[in-house]
């Protein structure tokens, strides 16, 4: 599963979601998070919830507009498994 976020002020809300989301399912499929220009506190908090969840972190340095088309199409380019789901902050899927 892919996430791309960028996580400031505004959105601080995606700080739980990512951490939720990054443990929610068993069995959990491998997640990669790419980070698209968080900075200062935000970076540091994905990186923790990474390590907390054994997520994948890839950190991409776009300080422009957010373009979910550019931040999927870096995170393929690290991508280990055959298949991948691209998912969004605000999906979440039930368990079932």
């Amino acid at each position: 599963m892919v996430l791309a976020v960028r996580i400031h002020e505004l959105n601080e809300y995606a700080i739980q979601r990512l951490d939720d989301m990054t443990k929610y399912w068993d069995p959990m499929p491998q997640v990669l998070i790419l980070d698209f220009g968080s900075q200062g506190k935000y970076s540091k908090i994905i990186k923790e919830i990474c390590n907390k969840n054994k997520a994948k972190l890839v950190v991409y340095d776009d300080y422009g507009t957010f373009s979910p088309a550019i931040a999927r199409n870096r995170a393929i380019e690290h991508i280990e498994t055959d298949y991948v789901f691209f998912n969004d902050i605000d999906c979440f899927y039930k368990k079932e």
